[in-house]
């Protein structure tokens, strides 16, 4: 019995080198009760319209939608702002869920 204890507190103790070699079971849980929680959080959110100025910013500014040249991107006051902005258009166009 004491070798089975000891053989258990090993793999589930940190060793001098790094971590643990099983981790328990509730460590995976946290992170997906965040995520879980967040989408919970905004899940009406995901099916709203465009609202003030997103139709201007991004439906009716041309060079958000396309990727290429990325040079139009960035050279604006916001280029990785735009840059996700051509993204989320090039994956699903006039749809608000992406953004």
């Amino acid at each position: 019995m004491a070798s089975k204890r000891a053989r258990t507190n090993l793999r589930t103790s940190p060793s001098a080198s790094g971590p643990p070699l099983i981790q328990p079971r509730w460590q995976w849980c946290l992170p997906l009760l965040i995520v879980v929680a967040g989408l919970w959080v905004y899940h009406n959110s995901f099916a709203g319209p465009f609202v003030y100025d997103d139709l201007v910013i991004i439906l009716n500014d041309p060079r958000l939608h396309h990727l290429w040249p990325p040079d139009a991107l960035v050279r604006t006051m916001r280029p990785l702002t735009d840059l996700l902005f051509a993204v989320n258009y090039v994956l699903g166009h006039s749809s608000p869920a992406g953004y």
